[in-house]
C-alpha cells in the first residue's frame, strides 16, 4: 500500500514488469492483424531510493536545470494515409472510450476496443482496472507530496540543505526555489552564456547538497510514512488496489516470461 502510493519501493520494477508486458501484448495484436509495427523498447523506471539517479549530477553539470535548453516538443504521432489501419487496430473501429472514474469526480476516457484494450484486459482483467491502476498511484503521490509539506521533518530537511547552499555562497529555502529564480533571471534578460554558466553551477552546488544531505532519501521517507495518516476511506482504496495490482503484476510476468524470442536484430 505504501509503495503504491508513493511510487517507490517495489513500485518502479513492478511499473516496468506492467509497461513491457502491455508492450509486448499490444506488439504481437498489431503483428496477428498484419501490422509491421516496430517493438517498443524496454522500459526503465529509476528507483526514487537511488540518490544518485534522482538528482541526477551528470545531467546537471552538462544542462544544468535544464531552463535554458529545453526539451524540444515531442512530435504528435501521425495516424495518416496507411497510419488509419494503426489507429483502428489500437483503437477499434471509431475508436470507442469508456469513461472510468479514477477518484471523486476525476474521470479519464479509457479505449475500450483494439489492442490497447485487449492488453489492459489480460493484464488488470478489464479497462477500468488498468486505468484506476495507471492513474491512482500519481494522484496518491501528489497527496503525499502536499501533505509533506506540513510536516516539521520536512523543513528541517530543508532547513539543513539550505545551510550546506549558504555555504556555498546561496540564499534559497529549497532546491524549487533555486530553480524558480533562474528561471526569473531567464525571464528577465534572455539566455545569455554568463546566465547559463549561472545555473549549471548552481545546479550542481543544489545536487552536491541534496546528496551531502541526503534529502531525496529524507523526503521519500517522509511521504512514505504519512500514508498510514490517510483516511480509513482512502486506506481501504490503497488495499483494494494494491491487491488488483499485484494480480496484473503476475500476470505481465507471465506474459514476459513465455514472450516468444524477437526476430528482430
Amino acid at each position: 500500500m505504501v509503495d503504491f502510493a508513493t511510487r517507490s519501493g517495489s513500485w518502479p520494477g513492478e511499473e516496468e514488469d506492467l509497461e513491457n508486458a502491455f508492450n509486448q501484448l499490444d506488439h504481437r495484436c498489431l503483428q496477428a492483424q498484419g501490422i509491421d509495427d516496430p517493438a517498443s523498447p524496454p522500459v526503465r523506471i529509476p528507483a526514487p531510493e537511488d540518490e544518485a539517479a534522482a538528482v541526477g549530477l551528470p545531467a546537471r553539470r552538462s544542462a544544468g536545470y535544464g531552463l535554458a535548453d529545453p526539451a524540444p516538443p515531442q512530435p504528435e504521432p501521425s495516424f495518416t494515409g496507411s497510419g488509419e489501419k494503426l489507429r483502428a487496430a489500437q483503437f477499434g473501429p471509431g475508436s470507442p472510450h469508456l469513461p472510468v472514474v479514477i477518484e471523486g469526480n476525476a474521470t479519464v476516457d479509457t479505449p475500450s476496443r483494439g489492442c490497447i484494450a485487449e492488453a489492459h484486459e489480460r493484464l488488470a482483467g478489464d479497462v477500468a482496472t488498468w486505468t484506476r491502476l495507471y492513474y491512482l498511484p500519481q494522484r496518491f503521490d501528489e497527496r503525499m507530496l502536499a501533505a509533506m509539506t506540513h510536516d516539521a521533518r520536512y523543513s528541517a530537511a530543508l532547513a539543513a540543505w539550505s545551510t550546506c547552499m549558504r555555504s556555498r555562497g546561496y540564499s534559497y529555502n529549497s532546491p524549487d526555489d533555486a530553480e524558480s529564480a533562474l528561471r526569473s533571471q531567464y525571464q528577465k534578460l534572455g539566455v545569455t552564456t554568463a546566465l547559463k554558466r549561472q545555473e549549471v553551477r548552481a545546479a550542481v552546488d543544489d545536487g552536491d547538497c541534496q546528496l551531502a544531505e541526503h534529502l531525496p532519501t529524507r523526503l521519500l521517507q517522509i511521504r512514505r510514512s504519512l500514508v498510514a495518516s490517510l483516511s480509513r476511506s482512502d486506506l481501504e482504496t490503497l488495499a483494494a488496489m494494491s491487491r488488483l495490482r499485484r494480480d496484473a503484476v503476475a500476470r505481465a510476468r507471465s506474459v514476459l516470461a513465455t514472450a516468444a524470442p524477437s526476430k528482430r536484430p
